[in-house]
Parts: C-alpha cells; sequence; structure tokens
C-alpha cells in the first residue's frame, strides 16, 4: 500500500508539471488512494480537455512524443523540440494544426515567451479568451523570468499587447483588469516607441482616451465607483490640460494597432453608458467632458453644420420655414437610433408615444443606423409609412467598409446625408448606448437636437416638442 501512495504521489507531480503521464496509468494507480481524492480527479480532467483541443494530427504526435519529452535525456529533449518547431513553422501545416503544436509547445515549455506570444497572435481572432490568457502570462515574470518578460524583451510588441489586452478587459467589464493593462500600454509608450503624432514621449493618444474615457460598468462599492471617476478625471485632465498632442492620427494608429482598423474611435473612446449608474455624480459635467475630449481628437465630428441652419435667420425664434400659402409647415422630425428593430427595449419603450405622435404637427421620418448585424426595423415604426396610408419615412444609414473604415470621424458623412434633408428638430433615442449616433449628435443637422439616454424616462409631449 506504502508503494501505491508512493506511485499515486509522483503521478500527482507528473500531472500537474507536465501531464505526461498516460491518463489510463494514472487511474490505474489512484485507484489505490481515496476515491475523494479531488486532486487526480483534477489533473485527469486537465489532461482530458487539454487532449480534446488537439486536432487528430496533433494528438497523434502529442502522445508519441510524451516519452522523449520524459526522458530525462537532453538531446532527446532538444531534438523533440526542434522537431516540433520544424511543425509549427512548415508551410503545409495547417493553421488548426499550428495552433495544436503550439498548445503542445507551450505545455513542455510554459515560460517561452515566444510560444506565448504566438499563440495569443494565433488565437486572438478565434478565442479571444484564451489569447489572452497567453498573452497576460508573457507580461509575468514568474512564469517567463525576471527579465524575460515582453516589456523587457520587445517593448514595441508589449505596448501592442498591452493596449489590446485593456480594451479587451474593458469590454469584458472588468474595469480593474482593464485599467491595469491600459495604463501599462501609456506607460511603455513612453519610452519612444510610437511617432509624435500618437503621442511620442507624451504617451500613445489611444490608451489615454480609453483611460480618460472609462467608467466601471459594475462597481462594487460607493468607492470604488468614486474611485472609477477619479482615476478617469485624471486622466481626462492629463489629455485636456497637460498635453501637447491632442489631435488623433487616425491613419498611423491602425497601423500600430491593427486591432483598431475597423473604427479607430470605438476601439480607443469608451461608452457613455455606464454614467446613467452614477447618480451620486455631476452627470452633465462627465458627458461635458467626455464630448470635449473625443472632438478634441476627432476635432471634423463637432465641425458639420448644415446649409439650412446657416441661412437661418428669421428673428421670430421659429426653426422651420411656412408654406409658401402662409399655413405652418408641420415640423419636419428625425427620429434617430441605432435599435429601431423589434423586441429591443428602445423600440419597446419608445415605439408607443411615437407612433401617437401628432402627424398634423410633425412629418416623421426614422433614422435607422445600423452598427452591425442588418435587423429589421420595429412593426411598430411602419403603421404610418406611405405604404400604410400614411407619410412617415424610414431611412436605413449604413457603415461603408470602403470609405469608412479607419476613420474615427466618419459617422459625419450620416450628418451630411441627413443635412440635405432640412430636418427642424432631430431627436437621438440612445446616445449612450450607440456610438455611431453619439458622433452624429456632434455634428448639427438639425436646428434643434434632443437626445435620451435610451430609456424611457421623460415624457415627450406634442406641446414640448412642438415649441422647440
Amino acid at each position: 500500500m506504502m508503494v501505491r501512495r508512493y506511485c499515486a504521489s509522483l503521478c500527482h507531480v507528473v500531472l500537474l508539471l507536465l501531464f505526461l503521464t498516460s491518463a489510463e496509468i494514472c487511474s490505474a494507480v489512484s485507484a489505490a488512494v481515496d476515491e475523494d481524492d479531488d486532486f487526480v480527479h483534477q489533473m485527469l480532467t486537465m489532461r482530458r480537455a487539454f487532449i480534446d483541443r488537439l486536432p487528430p494530427n496533433v494528438l497523434a504526435y502529442f502522445k508519441s512524443s510524451e516519452h522523449a519529452f520524459a526522458s530525462g535525456n537532453e538531446v532527446v529533449i532538444i531534438n523533440s523540440l526542434n522537431d516540433l518547431e520544424a511543425r509549427i513553422g512548415s508551410p503545409g501545416t495547417s493553421p488548426q494544426d499550428r495552433i495544436g503544436y503550439l498548445r503542445v509547445l507551450a505545455l513542455y515549455q510554459p515560460g517561452h515567451l515566444h510560444t506565448l506570444l504566438r499563440l495569443g497572435d494565433s488565437l486572438t481572432a478565434i478565442n479571444p479568451s484564451e489569447a489572452m490568457h497567453y498573452y497576460e502570462k508573457s507580461f509575468d515574470s514568474a512564469i517567463v523570468g525576471e527579465g524575460k518578460t515582453v516589456v523587457e524583451q520587445y517593448p514595441h510588441i508589449a505596448f501592442v499587447v498591452a493596449n489590446l489586452l485593456g480594451r479587451y478587459f474593458m469590454n469584458e467589464q472588468n474595469n480593474q483588469k482593464g485599467i491595469k493593462y491600459a495604463k501599462m500600454a501609456f506607460e511603455i509608450s513612453k519610452q519612444g516607441i510610437i511617432p509624435p503624432t500618437m503621442g511620442g514621449n507624451e504617451g500613445d493618444t489611444c490608451s489615454l482616451l480609453t483611460l480618460a474615457t472609462s467608467m466601471d460598468t459594475f462597481p462594487a462599492s460607493l468607492e470604488a465607483a468614486d474611485a472609477s471617476i477619479r482615476t478617469m478625471n485624471y486622466y481626462a485632465d492629463i489629455y485636456l490640460n497637460h498635453r501637447e498632442t491632442t489631435v488623433f492620427d487616425d491613419q498611423l494608429t491602425t497601423q500600430t494597432l491593427p486591432v483598431s482598423m475597423s473604427d479607430p474611435y470605438i476601439h480607443c473612446a469608451l461608452t457613455l453608458f455606464p454614467l446613467s449608474f452614477y447618480y451620486r455624480e455631476d452627470v452633465a459635467a462627465i458627458a461635458s467632458q467626455h464630448y470635449n475630449i473625443v472632438t478634441r481628437a476627432w476635432p471634423k465630428l463637432k465641425e458639420y453644420v448644415a446649409p439650412h441652419i446657416l441661412e437661418m435667420n428669421r428673428g421670430d425664434g421659429s426653426c422651420h420655414e411656412d408654406s409658401p400659402d402662409d399655413e405652418p409647415k408641420r415640423i419636419n422630425l428625425a427620429v434617430v437610433s441605432g435599435a429601431l428593430s423589434s423586441g429591443h427595449f428602445v423600440s419597446e419603450d419608445f415605439g408607443g408615444v411615437l407612433s401617437r405622435l401628432s402627424r398634423e404637427l410633425f412629418k416623421v421620418t426614422y433614422v435607422f443606423v445600423h452598427e452591425g448585424v442588418d435587423l429589421p426595423i420595429d412593426p411598430i415604426f411602419e403603421v404610418q409609412t406611405k405604404e400604410n396610408g400614411g407619410d412617415d419615412e424610414i431611412i436605413h444609414l449604413y457603415m461603408n467598409d470602403e470609405i469608412d473604415t479607419g476613420n474615427g470621424a466618419w459617422p459625419v458623412r450620416l450628418a451630411e446625408e441627413m443635412g440635405k434633408l432640412r430636418f427642424d428638430i432631430a431627436l437621438f433615442l440612445d446616445l449612450t448606448m450607440s456610438r455611431v449616433t453619439r458622433r452624429m449628435a456632434m455634428s448639427r443637422f438639425a436646428p434643434v437636437q434632443l437626445n435620451t439616454h435610451g430609456k424611457y424616462f421623460i415624457l415627450i409631449f406634442n406641446n414640448f416638442l412642438s415649441c422647440l
């Protein structure tokens, strides 16, 4: 029994380090110990999970190579590692197999920096969570060794990876980790590794924008909420008051940070949505600060003013032209949203009141800004269209990948299209949720522009809108 227990303990150690011992052998040996030995069960589960990830070709290689790596013979191990690297680099290796071989290499060399970085890069598009797991290890000296972290070995790569990690964790609503890596990216970038138009020695503009617009979505306490706002305001003050480089360089940033290519604004500047939860803060001041930050980064967002607004010089305070027969013209109202689709709480909240809005006073146009999946519009907004005897209109707006990609101020193009329609009032239903309509609203394509934060917390009366 003592021998069996010793073998079981030895099996524990080998499993813990490399999973090298055969699962069947370990199962047989561990049967001699208590059935509730959670350690053995946990290790076997981890081994099975690892094996399940391997493609058939890689699994066959893994099983055949276990004894070589467990032999303790330095020459045999080095030859096996060289063979593994050759398989990874072979042009004939499929992407799926290459990832599998990299996983095996990471198992045998858990602190190998290049392997961690290659796995992160290979997995980012197909398994972001696992990719970030490997990327995080590259910053940990306890794993890769003192003086061998990606920051110390490759600061250019460390900057890009830290920026990616920060944005990923922000998106996952892990504010603590998001702030940690955004700060790291900002500090690393001060080492003279980025051009002056990206911030140079002052630090990367993108990472600073992330820090200056970040709010913890779900703070654990009032103290945590206060701390989150203090951190945001600290970096906002740096950006607005203590920095020479503020205008965002879309071209160089998207080249340096390829993950920002689709829309650098969305990658670098965070949403205002959590602001609705910070009821103890000065909401107007924070929203104004956010506006000042992003319009300083992308000045074009606030430059467009529709021609019919510039032409207005009426003196009577009205914002629309009367009909030629001197009868008052209906108010031309644009209802702008990225969430007019069926079942969305924005359409559920606002659909009823907008459908009951007096068409004697208002000419209503729904402007549906599509921000990804092309969703059908909620039927309630089609009730009074021309096809149903009314004169409401529906306009669908989209990002044009050919001309808008890599341009944080691209929604100005949509505002210019709306400016041609000479709206009197634009009502934005979801500015804190929609990053596209928020940028549209920074331009002026209607004399009066109103907004909500996406939930029905104000009453919209005919008289209220018409008096505006």
